[in-house]
């Protein structure tokens, strides 16, 4: 079971980082991008009830899994990333900025599907803060002023919720 995990946080995460490769590595990035959304819809649908996956190796321990609310919520979330993939790859077509796009994009899929699986305390806040901080990317991707100044609200208003998280 964890290996189900392993796929759904490492597609990402592993396809983020070819926007950090050479041109045509990027190309194939760019193609490949929104087919990572579809693992997590395919794991919210057919992922056992009430099973979770240790991985007392990861950050802490951790322990993944899905009860019955969080599967709904990991049904909802993957199927909104995958409309999303699909529309943000027309959207970025003609985008110069759009591997950095992309780069953000994916890693704040994966630190929110990782957040809606997350069952210890570690590896939530883990995901969290990598949700919370590559989302950054995206609220400034288009480099206007407003862009920045809701940078800086969001930025300001992700680091105080983080804060309370550990009170």
């Amino acid at each position: 079971m964890i290996a189900w995990w392993m796929i759904i946080l490492a597609l990402p995460v592993g396809t983020a980082l070819l926007f950090c490769m050479d041109e045509p590595t990027r190309i194939f990035a760019r193609r490949f991008a929104p087919w990572v959304s579809v693992p997590p819809v395919a794991m919210a649908i057919f992922w056992p009830a009430e099973q979770f996956a240790d991985a007392s190796w990861f950050m802490f321990g951790g322990a993944f899994g899905l009860d019955a609310s969080g599967q709904f919520l990991m049904l909802l979330t993957s199927v909104a990333w995958a409309i999303a993939s699909f529309y943000a790859r027309r959207y970025t077509a003609d985008d110069p900025k759009k591997d950095r796009f992309w780069l953000f994009f994916l890693l704040t899929m994966a630190g929110n599907l990782g957040l809606i699986g997350a069952f210890t305390i570690g590896s939530f806040y883990l995901f969290f803060a990598l949700m919370t901080f590559s989302a950054f990317g995206l609220v400034v991707h288009d480099e206007t002023t407003t862009a920045h100044f809701a940078a800086r609200v969001y930025i300001t208003m992700a680091i105080l919720g983080e804060a309370l998280l550990l009170v």
